[in-house]
């Protein structure tokens, strides 16, 4: 309709406990940071939860991941403190590995159930391309393609998928 100002989505007031998962350090911040935020200072609980501790994450920076690991755990602390993010979790798989096995999903439902969040969030699973530039990281892939099968064991949770159709 022209003319008509788009809303943005808003969560319901109830959801208090948000819980974002990503592959790696600096994927939340690049997606979700600004819906992060703004749960955070409407005064929800967000916890990261990510898989790895991003220790393969070089670049022309840092040629060398020697010691990488702590400086990613680091600059994630300080990242979440920002944005107001109440706790981070991370599960110490290996970068650039990562499956989607039974011992994944089990480490993440074991964060669920500590959590209790009333939503999840994490990326689209079956995106491979984003633009004509960057193929989707199959760490990526294989963190998004976990699903709880039983969320009402877990918490009630609502499953909301971060899409690259939103952006």
């Amino acid at each position: 309709m022209a003319g008509t100002a788009r809303r943005p989505h808003t969560l319901d007031a109830s959801l208090k406990r948000i819980l974002c998962i990503s592959a790696h350090p600096d994927d939340n911040e690049f997606t979700i940071a600004g819906s992060v935020a703004r749960w955070a200072r409407e005064g929800r609980n967000v916890v990261f939860c990510l898989v790895t501790s991003g220790g393969a994450g070089t670049n022309e920076h840092t040629r060398d991941n020697t010691g990488l690991v702590p400086v990613r755990e680091r600059e994630s602390w300080d990242a979440a403190k920002i944005l107001g993010v109440e706790d981070l979790v991370f599960l110490g798989y290996q970068d650039g590995v990562i499956e989607p096995t039974l011992g994944l999903r089990r480490d993440l439902t074991r964060v669920i159930r500590r959590c209790r969040p009333d939503v999840v969030v994490s990326g689209d699973p079956t995106v491979r391309w984003y633009g004509n530039e960057y193929l989707n990281h199959p760490d990526h892939r294989s963190t998004r393609s976990f699903r709880p099968r039983r969320p009402a064991s877990s918490s009630r949770s609502c499953w909301r998928r971060a899409s690259s159709r939103t952006r």
